[in-house]
């Protein structure tokens, strides 16, 4: 499917999702946002929305057989670092000293606030969960002093930072979005330093939104911080709670030229040349719900891996270790256990 194809899905999903959610809320005896139902084909668990396939949610998983503690975790133990990466100040979360280590990418021009719902849940498994912000981003500090604008130019960041962190260990890297693009270029790049790569709404290609380039002088178009803000909640699961919706949009005023230099990233991000230099094994995974990543690139992704596994994931949208992340946890714990000595 050429870029304007795929473009063009995504915005006639992104209008028909938003029109069939609209429907929901005006018929009388519809399930309200805070009824978190499943998506086609899914079963639920724990009144979370399930994959395809079904899986216990994590909490529910056995604790510590990933090599961690048992011990039950609240975002309250989270606790905040800054670390120095190639001379750049820069800050990260972290809960799970002592079990294995995964460090999990944020979304396009949001923060590591998104996985706070999920740290905990990884660290009950048995992980060192760890979430970065990105360069530019939130707490960090802009790398070399310029704007990233690509996503390979990320992936060569988070691999300092894990280098910083562990030296040459080997780790498992998560993320979303862009911070799923982020995962499949570390995967293909530096296979030598990471045990294994679950990429949720990322793929090889992202062709989905136009290069926003031009947004970078606000002045030509001073509504695009609200657009930042709104398109999130869009890209959410139809039946996702509005003061969640409310949360992410907050997690998204960002800074300006952040949000444009990712978004520049996803629509250019093109590693399809480079997958068969994957040595590790990848997970990619795509919400049903997801507008902006369609099924086919979640396929040629999987198809051009040397050892990948596809799920899509039914009632999921654009953020789903926001919008389940006890589910989401129970993926990762199955697919690292299954795929990781």
């Amino acid at each position: 499917m050429g870029v304007a194809a795929v473009r063009r899905a995504a915005l006639r999903r992104s209008r028909d999702a938003r029109r069939a959610a609209l429907r929901g809320r005006s018929e009388p005896g519809a399930p309200g946002r805070d009824d978190l139902g499943t998506g086609t084909g899914g079963q639920s668990h724990g009144g979370q929305p399930s994959h395809r396939g079904g899986s216990h949610a994590c909490r529910s998983h056995p604790r510590g057989r990933t090599g961690g503690s048992r011990m039950t975790s609240t975002w309250k133990d989270i606790v905040g670092r800054y670390i120095e990466v190639d001379g750049t100040p820069t800050y990260y979360d972290e809960i799970g000293v002592g079990g294995r280590p995964i460090i999990c990418v944020h979304t396009a021009g949001a923060n590591a606030l998104e996985y706070r719902y999920l740290l905990p849940l990884l660290a009950e498994a048995g992980f060192h969960a760890i979430a970065l912000d990105l360069p530019g981003r939130a707490r960090t500090y802009a790398w070399r002093g310029e704007v990233t604008t690509t996503i390979h130019r990320h992936a060569e960041f988070v691999r300092l930072f894990k280098r910083e962190l562990f030296g040459e260990s080997k780790v498992v890297v998560t993320g979303t979005s862009i911070g799923g693009d982020v995962t499949i270029d570390l995967a293909v790049s530096y296979p030598e330093d990471f045990s294994a790569a679950i990429a949720f709404e990322g793929a090889a290609r992202t062709p989905t939104f136009p290069d926003p380039g031009e947004y970078m002088q606000p002045s030509w178009n001073p509504g695009w911080q609200d657009t930042m803000e709104r398109i999130s909640g869009a890209a959410l699961n139809a039946k996702c709670p509005p003061e969640k919706e409310e949360e992410l949009r907050w997690m998204h005023r960002n800074a300006q030229v952040s949000a444009v230099g990712d978004l520049q990233g996803w629509a250019n991000h093109d590693v399809r040349d480079q997958l068969s230099n994957a040595t590790i094994p990848v997970l990619v995974a795509a919400g049903v719900e997801d507008f902006w990543l369609p099924e086919e690139l979640v396929d040629e992704t999987v198809a051009g891996l040397p050892d990948a596994e596809k799920l899509m994931i039914d009632g999921i949208g654009h953020y789903p270790m926001f919008e389940a992340p006890e589910l989401i946890c129970s993926i990762i714990v199955d697919f690292v256990e299954r795929k990781v000595n």
